[in-house]
């Protein structure tokens, strides 16, 4: 069976969030990743490239998948652009749960509503974070591994309502 093909939204591109961006896009996904400043963007964005040319250095991918993976990336500022057309949007800012639920409670206007949405956290709970939406259901933990480029490890974690289909 073939991969689906999904649009991901990332929520920050800090260390996490461009790390993030990076194995969603080499997996074949449409990503879109949002800032709140274009120095945050650019620096995100330029992390990913690095991200890029160390894997064609390294032989773990061909310059022609390099130009494909810059293909499906987007850098935006617009929150509201960004998680239009989401089916999943991972928020990795940093781990501030007042921040976190913002971030959630944002998400959660935006974006469509079957769209899933999951936290980068390594210690918030999820459900806590599920409140700040109307979806606790779909609502879940995707915590990478750093450097999360060259680590193949994600833990998923429930909320109390998170949904079996949702994960």
């Amino acid at each position: 069976m073939a991969p689906i093909e999904m649009n991901v939204v990332v929520v920050g591109a800090g260390t996490m969030g461009s790390g993030i961006v990076y194995v969603s896009a080499a997996s074949g996904h449409n990503v879109v990743v949002v800032e709140q400043d274009q120095k945050l963007l650019d620096s995100g964005m330029k992390r990913v490239g690095e991200y890029v040319q160390r894997a064609i250095s390294r032989g773990h991918i061909t310059k022609d998948q390099a130009t494909t993976i810059h293909t499906k990336l987007i850098g935006t500022l617009d929150f509201n652009a960004a998680c239009k057309n989401a089916n999943l949007v991972v928020e990795a800012v940093f781990e501030d749960p007042l921040v976190k639920e913002k971030v959630f409670a944002t998400v959660d206007k935006l974006s469509p509503k079957e769209a899933i949405i999951a936290s980068n956290t390594s210690s918030i709970s999820i459900t806590r974070l599920a409140r700040a939406t109307h979806r606790a259901e779909r609502v879940l933990g995707l915590h990478f591994f750093n450097p999360v480029p060259t680590m193949k490890l994600v833990e998923l974690i429930k909320g109390n309502q998170t949904s079996e289909s949702t994960v």
